[in-house]
């Protein structure tokens, strides 16, 4: 009797994973929305990477800090990459980075504009937005600008792999 039990548990058991489709599950790389992947390189030599001894960036008419990576980190220091992540509500991001070196804080003020478009992953992961014709406004601070320009190297951000966005400074 004991057997028969184990049996038919095993076998609704195997009937109810069977069923399963690639579908149903929801691989987490998948389903993420992409962040806007932003290095810095010295303005005097773009093809070196340059850090910023402390970085911190504020999505302008918030209260917090954005996260500078997948960590959720909102101050790095010695850093030259950060993954930015942008509003898809709307299809405007304005961010204040703010460096700080010498316990003196400099402030730029940068404008992403894109288009946000929903993409179909599965159905289990549902939508993700992709970002695309992704353009930059500078806004250096008169007093003190640390940003010497920005360069849009990928209009199109739908992954994490490519590099979008290069800060000189």
């Amino acid at each position: 009797m004991n057997n028969r039990i184990i049996i038919i548990f095993i076998a609704l058991i195997g009937l109810s994973t069977s069923s399963c489709e690639r579908d149903d599950l929801c691989i987490p790389e998948d389903d993420t929305t992409p962040r806007m992947i932003v290095i810095f390189t010295d303005r005097l030599n773009p093809s070196e990477r340059k850090d910023v001894a402390s970085l911190r960036v504020n999505e302008v008419d918030r209260d917090e800090f954005a996260p500078l990576n997948r960590d959720g980190a909102t101050s790095l220091t010695q850093v030259d990459s950060i993954a930015l992540p942008l509003r898809s509500d709307q299809g405007l991001t304005d961010f204040t980075f703010i460096q700080s070196l010498n316990q003196v804080d400099s402030f730029d003020d940068v404008a992403f504009e894109y288009e946000v478009d929903q993409e179909y992953i599965s159905r289990a992961c549902g939508f993700k937005s992709v970002y695309e014709n992704l353009i930059t406004t500078l806004q250096p601070n008169a007093d003190d600008p640390w940003i010497d320009s920005i360069i849009v190297l990928e209009t199109e951000i739908n992954d994490n792999q490519d590099i979008h966005v290069e800060i000189r400074h």
